[in-house]
């Protein structure tokens, strides 16, 4: 079945972030996908969680979608894939071993059964039954969905139907001989569905009506899909209330998102500032001559007496010397890195802090070595992965 230009368009929209084409496929769409969470997992609290995650990833994921697949099938791959790596559900009924120790099949309500029946079941082998009836959904249109062939599809139908079938049989359900004929058995699913016509249909009724076996299989799928259609009712305003949970919850989503890329451009916009004033020529020529000053003001009015820390034979070449020996590079780490990041950084790279950190988290380091060892310290730093800014200093 193609899929119309009006739903792609639907789709695209969503993904141009319209929350109203949202609501749109909010409300053709979720009563089919609560349909098909409520039959896999038989909870309704896990049901609604698992559509509030179903229709978040659609809001974050429309630019993703195949176009190859209906909106509808698109969002049952959504939810399936939720359910299927979402951990093991928690199941509001009881396991069947649980209920072993009945042995009155009618001491016991028959949806119960059922539900407690389909629970001991992986969930990737329920899955192709519950899809296949659905009502809506070729083997074909489940093969998409489910990532497989069709001929895995059918062969998925039937082991899972006679899985099904075993475990009533625990409450005392009689097994019966099932149909020799394979192409009449995949046929079942597609006749409840209402998929046969014409003279297709009429063959199979013909069929149905001479073979016992056929009869009694069809009859079991017929039962399966009765206790579907009781299980996963759900009414308008409950679909409502979940859509304002997803809507709720996109809009946290967004604020997240919104706080994050503010706190990056601040944070950016920090280095870049930091980095244009200490790589200024001019700003490097100001600190050069505050420096001059600063020694200046030593060698004028700091005498031997003083200071015991001057040796008496220090000349002013030397103490320029002195202080150039070292190279002095400023660097600004992420507001998240440890301390003991920094300080293993720091100590691979045999560099010393010589001062810092200031208001801006500016520090400045010193470390030993010509401009080729420099170049390699400032190409460490930048790569770190802790540092968001590493300039030479002056």
């Amino acid at each position: 079945m193609s899929v119309k230009a009006s739903e792609i368009k639907l789709i695209n929209r969503v993904a141009a972030g319209e929350e109203t084409a949202l609501v749109q496929l909010f409300q053709s769409s979720s009563e089919i996908v609560y349909r098909y969470l409520k039959r896999l997992t038989g909870d309704s609290d896990q049901s609604d969680r698992f559509l509030v995650k179903t229709f978040q990833q659609a809001w974050q994921s429309a630019s993703d979608y195949d176009q190859k697949l209906a909106p509808g099938s698109w969002l049952l791959q959504l939810a399936r894939n939720a359910v299927l790596s979402g951990g093991e559900i928690n199941k509001a009924s009881k396991s069947l071993e649980d209920a072993e120790a009945t042995d009155n099949i009618v001491a016991l309500d028959r949806q119960k059964v059922f539900v407690r029946a389909m629970d001991s079941m992986p969930l990737e082998l329920r899955d192709s039954l519950v899809l296949v009836l659905m009502h809506v959904f070729t083997y074909h249109a489940i093969s998409e969905i489910m990532g497989r062939s069709i001929d895995e599809v059918k062969a998925g139908v039937f082991e899972a139907k006679n899985a099904l079938k075993e475990r009533l049989k625990q409450y005392g359900i009689k097994k019966h001989e099932v149909s020799k004929s394979n192409i009449l058995r995949e046929l079942i699913p597609l006749y409840i569905n209402g998929a046969l016509a014409g003279k297709h249909k009429i063959a199979f009724e013909k069929s149905l009506k001479n073979d016992p076996n056929l009869k009694q299989e069809y009859m079991e799928f017929y039962e399966i899909e009765a206790y579907f259609d009781q299980l996963d009712t759900v009414s308008k305003p409950h679909l409502d209330r979940l859509y304002t949970t997803v809507k709720n919850s996109l809009d946290n989503l967004q604020e997240q998102s919104d706080a994050e890329v503010e706190e990056e451009q601040s944070t950016s916009a920090k280095a870049d500032f930091l980095h244009v004033m200490l790589s200024s020529p001019r700003t490097g020529w100001g600190v050069a001559i505050l420096q001059f000053i600063i020694l200046l003001i030593v060698l004028l009015f700091v005498t031997p007496d003083d200071s015991d820390s001057v040796e008496p034979n220090i000349t002013a070449a030397q103490i320029l010397q002195q202080q150039s020996k070292g190279k002095n590079i400023n660097v600004i780490f992420q507001d998240d890195a440890k301390h003991q990041q920094i300080r293993d950084l720091l100590l691979a790279l045999q560099a010393e802090v010589h001062s810092g950190p200031t208001e801006i988290g500016l520090y400045t380091i010193t470390i030993e070595g010509d401009e080729r060892r420099v170049q390699e310290v400032l190409n460490t730093l930048r790569n770190s992965g802790v540092v968001v800014l590493a300039d030479l200093g002056y």
